[in-house]
């Protein structure tokens, strides 16, 4: 299985300033993926796309490389992740079978997880197989609620009310990692196609997107030391 790492790192964000080299757990987000990328031997290759001159100037492992991501793709929606792995792939001599996406938001991704999913490529009719963390009830679809004309309504009152707690529907959400067939995604565009999922633990799915989320993540990583373990 000849698989291509992408770290996508630029430095502008919205939710938290600098946000793929703010530390947790004493080193930048960025390497919490790439430093498990790396413990895998999974990956024959990893390349961190970015715009940021600390992790342009910081030396890596000899299967990293950094690539210095061009202006035009380092500006908010212009930069959006196809285009960049677009971009990464048109920049090799020799094209990988398959590309994992290592979002440095992600910081929790496990060595467990790279190759549980790694292993689902044993069906050679998946486009790509990806982790994913079951919605807890109270936030399950049938369960959110909008707000119309002021007032509070549950978006899909039918379902809920023809459905009960336990005859819900399982729902997940995007776990830590996705890997697809390269072929597949240059020829559509797209990321997913026939996707295997894998199931992790919610909290190995934190995203980091706000400084809620990093101030959860600290707290988490200082207390609970025997998960932790796994990473």
């Amino acid at each position: 299985m000849k698989l291509l790492g992408i770290v996508p790192a630029r430095a502008g964000s919205k939710g938290i300033a600098n946000k793929n080299i703010r530390e947790l757990g004493g080193k930048p987000l960025y390497r919490w993926v790439l430093d498990t990328a790396i413990k895998s031997q999974s990956l024959e290759k990893i390349i961190i796309s970015t715009d940021i001159q600390e992790i342009l100037e910081t030396k890596h492992n000899n299967i990293v490389e950094v690539q210095k991501r061009p202006k035009e793709l380092a500006q908010g929606e212009s930069g959006s992740i196809k285009k960049v792995v677009k971009y990464v792939l048109s920049q090799l001599n020799d094209q990988p079978n398959y590309f994992a996406i290592l979002q440095p938001t992600s910081p929790f991704l496990r060595v467990i997880d790279i190759e549980m999913v790694c292993c689902a490529f044993v069906n050679p009719y998946i486009d790509s197989a990806q982790t994913v963390c079951k919605i807890r009830h109270l936030d399950h679809a049938y369960n959110q609620r909008v707000v119309k004309n002021g007032w509070i309504e549950f978006a899909f009152p039918l379902r809920r009310n023809r459905t009960g707690k336990q005859a819900q529907p399982d729902h997940y959400s995007f776990g830590n990692l996705i890997i697809t067939k390269t072929d597949y995604f240059l020829r559509t565009n797209d990321f997913f196609g026939k996707s295997v999922g894998i199931e992790i633990p919610w909290v190995f799915g934190i995203d980091i997107d706000y400084e809620d989320d990093l101030a959860f993540a600290e707290r988490w990583w200082n207390y609970d030391r025997p998960t932790r373990t796994e990473i």
